[in-house]
């Protein structure tokens, strides 16, 4: 019987998840990511994790295979999620650092644009781009950090719907600046 499956029968919740932590870790050692998108990417699959434990059944698996999997699903859906993201993050020269003396986070500007500062780039993207209402709408709840997800609820669509725009976004970016 594996730790997992001895945690979970003994109905140590905590240590069960702090167990799902290490392990995670250890699968994204071997990754070459930032240590902050590790980080990321071990929150979000402990989060669905957690989920996974309501809908558990000791009866069809042991809680270690069951578990490897979700954990998997967690850490493939969060580097899926890295690998869209990507492009357009890193051509608006948006690090994904956390400096503790300025605290905040750092932004390293394009060299092309050194006299410019994100903020004017983002606003010269909007204006000029010729981006319908809704495509200012997500690009714009997607600067303040919402998820797909989120602005699909607050818009009033679906989280595909979100995607496609998002993914029209970043077609627009390139073809402005090609």
């Amino acid at each position: 019987m594996s730790k997992l499956d001895k945690l979970l029968a003994e109905k140590e919740t905590e240590a069960f998840l702090k167990e799902v932590m290490h392990l995670c870790r250890k699968k994204l050692s071997k990754i070459p990511i930032s240590e902050v998108d590790k980080e990321d990417a071990v929150q979000v699959t402990i989060m669905k994790v957690h989920k996974a434990l309501d809908t558990y059944d000791s009866a069809k698996a042991m809680a270690s295979t069951y578990f490897d999997k979700v954990m998997n699903n967690g850490i493939n859906s969060y580097l899926r999620y890295l690998k869209t993201h990507e492009p357009f993050t890193k051509s608006l020269g948006i690090a994904d650092e956390y400096d503790e003396e300025a605290e905040g986070n750092v932004v390293a500007l394009p060299s092309d644009a050194s006299d410019y500062d994100v903020t004017n780039i983002m606003i010269d993207f909007l204006c000029y781009s010729n981006l319908t209402e809704k495509e200012k709408q997500v690009f714009q709840m997607r600067c303040e950090g919402l998820e797909f997800k989120e602005i699909a609820d607050a818009l009033g669509c679906s989280k595909a719907r979100i995607s496609q725009i998002w993914k029209s976004l970043i077609n627009k970016y390139y073809a402005n600046n090609a």
